[in-house]
């Protein structure tokens, strides 16, 4: 990551803070679609086709 500090604040090309910002939204959206609870999700699923 390049930065620089201009008036007390850090700087840093538009380009790597879009790619921090797509990542990070992109790690946030697979977190928000996992199922809460993997296992039980499992059983429903078993439930439903058995």
């Amino acid at each position: 990551m390049t930065t620089r500090q201009s008036d007390g604040f850090v700087r840093m090309p538009d380009a790597e803070f879009e790619a921090i910002l797509t990542r990070a939204a992109e790690e946030g959206a697979k977190r928000n679609l996992a199922p809460p609870f993997p296992a039980l999700l499992s059983l429903v699923i078993r439930a439903a086709c058995c």
